[in-house]
């Protein structure tokens, strides 16, 4: 399994900030992030899905959010990491590619990633194209 749902991320984290988070811990080790977001309140309800190119890659990530508080944004919130019920990235991106998330404007929406596994040229981490519907 290489999906997982985060809890517990700030209210006040953008998905710039959390895949910031993932380049200094996994870096090109990941091919997937959304972290949902309350259009309306313009924050993020607190939770992610990351997918990661092997499951070994799970291992420095759990180690990193497991049992520490964030401490940044004002958050006390202690991350809590689990298993998504959608596993894999083509999984993912079949959820995702009718969602009306994918007609948000697009820092906001689902993101792939170019990893270190993809052909040269591609830079690992940074924004792949999403497939479309």
């Amino acid at each position: 399994r290489t999906s997982i749902m985060v809890r517990n991320i700030p209210n006040k984290m953008q998905p710039w900030e959390l895949k910031r988070l993932l380049d200094a811990v996994i870096p090109g080790r990941y091919d997937f992030m959304y972290l949902r977001l309350d259009f309306r309140n313009q924050c993020n309800v607190g939770y992610a899905f990351i997918n990661v190119v092997e499951s070994t890659d799970l291992v420095p990530l759990s180690a990193f959010l497991t049992g520490v508080r964030w401490g940044i944004l004002g958050s006390n919130k202690v991350p809590k990491l689990c298993f998504g019920t959608i596993q894999g990235l083509p999984a993912l991106t079949s959820h995702f590619q009718n969602s009306s998330v994918m007609a948000q404007w697009a820092p906001l929406r689902a993101h792939t990633y170019y990893t270190c596994l993809d052909q040269p040229g591609k830079v690992p981490g940074r924004e792949a194209p999403f497939p479309e519907p």
